[in-house]
């Protein structure tokens, strides 16, 4: 009787092991520590009808050198520079050089921001609507 339950108890255990290692807690929003994508938050920024470049002519020299590229979007009246690295130390590492070019020390506290992998540098402070859509497309 044992042989004829394994096969039954099988295909529910190996479906419960599958979704366990999906991840996320099932509440839909995206995880606060995953590692950023070039191509996920490009794909989203164009769904939302912004324009968006990843030409090394508009990148600049960080994010145009940045391991996991660069990418340029227009936002309003405003646009940001988003640098993506592989890793979260190499998120740290673009972050301390957009730190160290900044020309004006004190004001680039509100340009520039990182998460994870991935750092945004704004043209001009940007007002909440433009960070917030920005932020909700980092992927």
């Amino acid at each position: 009787m044992s042989a004829r339950l394994r096969p039954t108890l099988a295909a529910p255990l190996a479906a419960l092991v599958l979704l366990a290692g999906c991840g996320g807690g099932g509440d839909g929003k995206p995880d606060p520590n995953a590692l950023l994508s070039l191509g996920d938050t490009q794909s989203c920024l164009d769904d939302q009808g912004l324009e968006t470049s990843t030409s090394p002519k508009q990148l600049g020299f960080i994010a145009g050198n940045a391991p996991a590229g660069g990418l340029r979007v227009n936002v309003g009246g405003n646009s940001a520079t988003i640098a993506f690295g592989n890793t979260r130390a190499e998120g740290r590492r673009l972050e301390a050089a957009f730190r160290r070019f900044a020309g004006n020390k004190k004001r680039v506290k509100n340009l520039l921001e990182r998460r994870n992998n991935a750092v945004v540098t704004w043209l001009v402070e940007p007002a909440a609507n433009e960070r917030k859509l920005l932020s909700d497309c980092l992927r």
